[in-house]
């Protein structure tokens, strides 16, 4: 299993790559929207997204879309952002804002490999 870690800061990006990598799988970093949306755009397929929302070049709405537009990938949302997190409920399989308990994001993102 592959996951695409969105996200600009570094120490968060380190965290969910831990939590990750908890279950065995493979990752890939981004640390701005323009490298997510090349690397899909590319055919580099993963099998989900971890994907902050507020992000250098390109925000993460115009990941998702990306996403969508090209893969068929599931996707998390972790952000600081409650009010932006509650807009994309129905367009992700999983919001998470920041700070978040890393079990609990374990437990989706298991969850949502297990279907794939």
């Amino acid at each position: 299993m592959k996951v695409l870690i969105v996200e600009d800061d570094a120490d968060m990006r380190r965290l969910l790559k831990m939590v990750v990598e908890g279950l065995n799988a493979e990752t890939q970093e981004a640390e701005d929207g323009e490298s997510a949306i090349r690397s899909i755009e590319k055919g580099d397929t993963p099998d989900l997204v971890l994907l902050d929302l507020h992000l250098p070049n390109v925000s993460g709405s115009e990941v998702l879309d990306a996403i969508r537009k090209h893969c068929n990938s599931a996707v998390v949302i972790v952000t600081a952002d409650v009010f932006a997190a509650s807009e994309f409920v129905e367009k992700a399989e999983g919001v998470f804002t920041k700070p978040f308990k890393p079990k609990e994001l374990l437990v989706k993102i298991s969850s949502l490999l297990g279907r794939r």
